[in-house]
């Protein structure tokens, strides 16, 4: 997976696209997907989510008026997370099959917690990069910068659980700084 994903926002009329615009700019520290907003008039009053450049068919997330900024933000998770259900996410060695929570390490096949698939698929996703605490716990838990928790460190220490040969000297899933990353083998 390379890149962000992508929510394409069909709406009734400019109006509605220009005002749902510019509301998601106004929150784009809190998407981790590209938000991207057409105009489709055959559309009456609602608001319909195409993923990744699919387009607004029946299984597509459908809203309807009040919007709610948040709701729309949920919506849009949600619907990604659907689609990046179905894929395979394959970095190194390493092989994550999120719909049946199945990460494939040198033949060994683990089974994961929710949790953990998602915060193997942002490692994944960063391809060796570091990510830093507060990132991985806004993009796997929702929080806020300045939150006290020890939920990263923990899910950290269980993954190396299943993950590593000798966990109290990780190979794979290695601590970089104020960060955690995948290390090519």
């Amino acid at each position: 997976m390379c890149g962000k994903d992508k929510v394409t926002f069909y709406c009734e009329n400019e109006l509605i696209a220009g005002t749902l615009n510019d509301v998601l700019l106004s929150q784009e520290k809190q998407m981790d997907f590209e938000a991207v907003v057409m105009v489709d008039s055959q559309l009456s009053g609602q608001i319909c989510m195409g993923y990744n450049g699919g387009e607004c068919a029946d299984e597509s997330v459908i809203l309807r008026p009040p919007y709610r900024i948040g709701n729309i933000i949920d919506k849009a998770h949600y619907g990604l997370r659907k689609v990046g259900e179905g894929r395979i996410f394959v970095w190194q060695g390493l092989s994550l099959n999120p719909l049946e929570r199945r990460l494939e390490v040198d033949s060994k096949d683990i089974e994961l917690t929710d949790k953990e698939v998602e915060l193997m698929i942002a490692l994944i996703a960063a391809a060796g990069k570091p990510i830093v605490r507060h990132e991985l716990l806004e993009k796997v838990w929702g929080y806020g910068e300045g939150i006290e928790t020890h939920t990263l460190e923990t899910h950290i220490y269980r993954l190396r659980q299943k993950l590593e040969i000798d966990p109290s000297e990780p190979k794979i899933l290695v601590t970089v700084g104020e960060g955690y990353a995948l290390q090519s083998s």
